[in-house]
């Protein structure tokens, strides 16, 4: 007897759970890369405040060398805090697609399950009329032998 079609769909649903699996790697990698993103950002903004907080908590008249190197300073900490920020911006519109293209292989994957499902039944509807048909002949048969 051939196959049933159901089960050799299963090699099928095999290839899209694996398919599926990778996906989710792919967006577990990204959310802990976007993760990582937002904590360094996070952590220049803190560095920033803190350092602001300990230019103006100076009592002492500066010189005019440290208030430009101050400036300075906290230009490049703003520098490094526009860079993080697309950075952070970057990793979080990898993390959406890669979570896009994980829900539409888990929509696949249950589609196929789906499918699979609906064979089944019709496989067993067609299973159960074949049985019905030979059990009637059967009877039949035995009824005319008697």
């Amino acid at each position: 007897m051939a196959e049933k079609r159901s089960k050799r769909m299963l090699l099928i649903l095999h290839l899209a759970e694996r398919e599926e699996q990778s996906a989710v790697d792919i967006v577990q990698k990204c959310r802990t890369h976007h993760s990582e993103a937002e904590q360094q950002l996070e952590q220049i903004r803190e560095y920033q405040q803190e350092y602001l907080e300990r230019i103006n908590s100076k009592n002492t008249g500066l010189s005019a060398r440290e208030m430009i190197s101050d400036r300075q300073f906290i230009q490049q900490l703003a520098s490094a805090e526009d860079a993080q920020l697309l950075t952070t911006s970057k990793a979080r519109d990898v993390f959406d697609a890669a979570m896009a293209a994980w829900q539409q292989l888990y929509q696949r994957r249950k589609n196929i399950e789906d499918l699979i499902g609906r064979m089944r039944d019709t496989e067993n509807q067609s299973d159960e009329k074949l049985l019905q048909k030979e059990l009637d002949e059967f009877a039949t048969q035995v009824a005319v032998r008697r």
